[in-house]
């Protein structure tokens, strides 16, 4: 080999050798840093639904509810049913004891209140008060002796020849309402007798009611407080 082809040759070599080098170099350098992966989004905490707040709802006073229920005069019912009688301004419930018609201001106006009633007995007795005399039916409802002024009214006649005012419920009024007056309030009768004598009866009462002939009006009034009429099966003493 010449020696002008050794130099070539030794030539390329370094040439060779320096780009070698060149190129480590250049790839050293050239490294890219990794990329961070991204942050995590962060998870939104949860947001807490508001506690439901249920606001107590008072419940209604019945003390303050107003009465709606209809009534006619003087505040009677408007059931005939609760036999509530108005006597000229007095509300009488029925059954009644005995001794509250005399704390009312009504007077025996005859026989004696010490009579003695055994079980299932009756006494009619009439009561006075302002010169108007109604008659009540005494019944001993016990089961032991009594006397009358310890037992109870269960029933009442008024007739025409009462002053004031004596009512039904229903304004139903003695010696003013017709037999119209009294269909139209209550309804048609349990009973008709005649034509001046109507009847309305439940398990619990019995009204009787008389008709004036020539004025139409009611001219006595007949009430019973328990089944039918309050006398049957009782026997009546005087």
């Amino acid at each position: 080999m010449t020696a002008k082809r050794l130099v070539v040759i030794a030539s390329m070599c370094i040439l060779a050798l320096t780009l070698m080098t060149a190129c480590d170099g250049n790839s050293g350098g050239n490294d890219t840093a990794p990329i961070a992966p991204p942050a995590s989004e962060e998870t939104p905490e949860a947001t807490a639904e508001p506690e439901a707040t249920t606001e107590a709802t008072a419940e209604p006073d019945d003390s303050e509810t107003p009465d709606t229920s209809d009534s006619s005069a003087g505040g009677l019912p408007e059931y005939l049913t609760d036999l509530i009688i108005m006597l000229d301004g007095d509300a009488i419930t029925l059954p009644m004891p005995f001794e509250d018609f005399l704390s009312r201001g009504w007077e025996l106006f005859s026989r004696s209140a010490e009579t003695t009633l055994e079980p299932e007995q009756y006494a009619k007795r009439l009561l006075t008060k302002d010169n108007n005399i109604i008659g009540v039916s005494v019944a001993n409802t016990l089961d032991q002796a009594s006397t009358v002024q310890l037992s109870s009214v269960y029933g009442i006649s008024l007739t025409s020849e009462l002053t004031g005012i004596f009512e039904l419920p229903l304004g139903i009024t003695l010696n003013v309402s017709t037999k119209e007056d009294v269909i139209e309030a209550y309804g048609e009768p349990t009973k008709i007798s005649s034509d001046s004598i109507i009847s309305y009866s439940e398990e619990d009462y019995k009204v009787d009611f008389y008709f004036d002939k020539d004025s139409g009006v009611i001219d006595r009034m007949f009430v019973d407080s328990i089944l039918l009429n309050v006398m049957n099966g009782f026997k009546q003493v005087d």
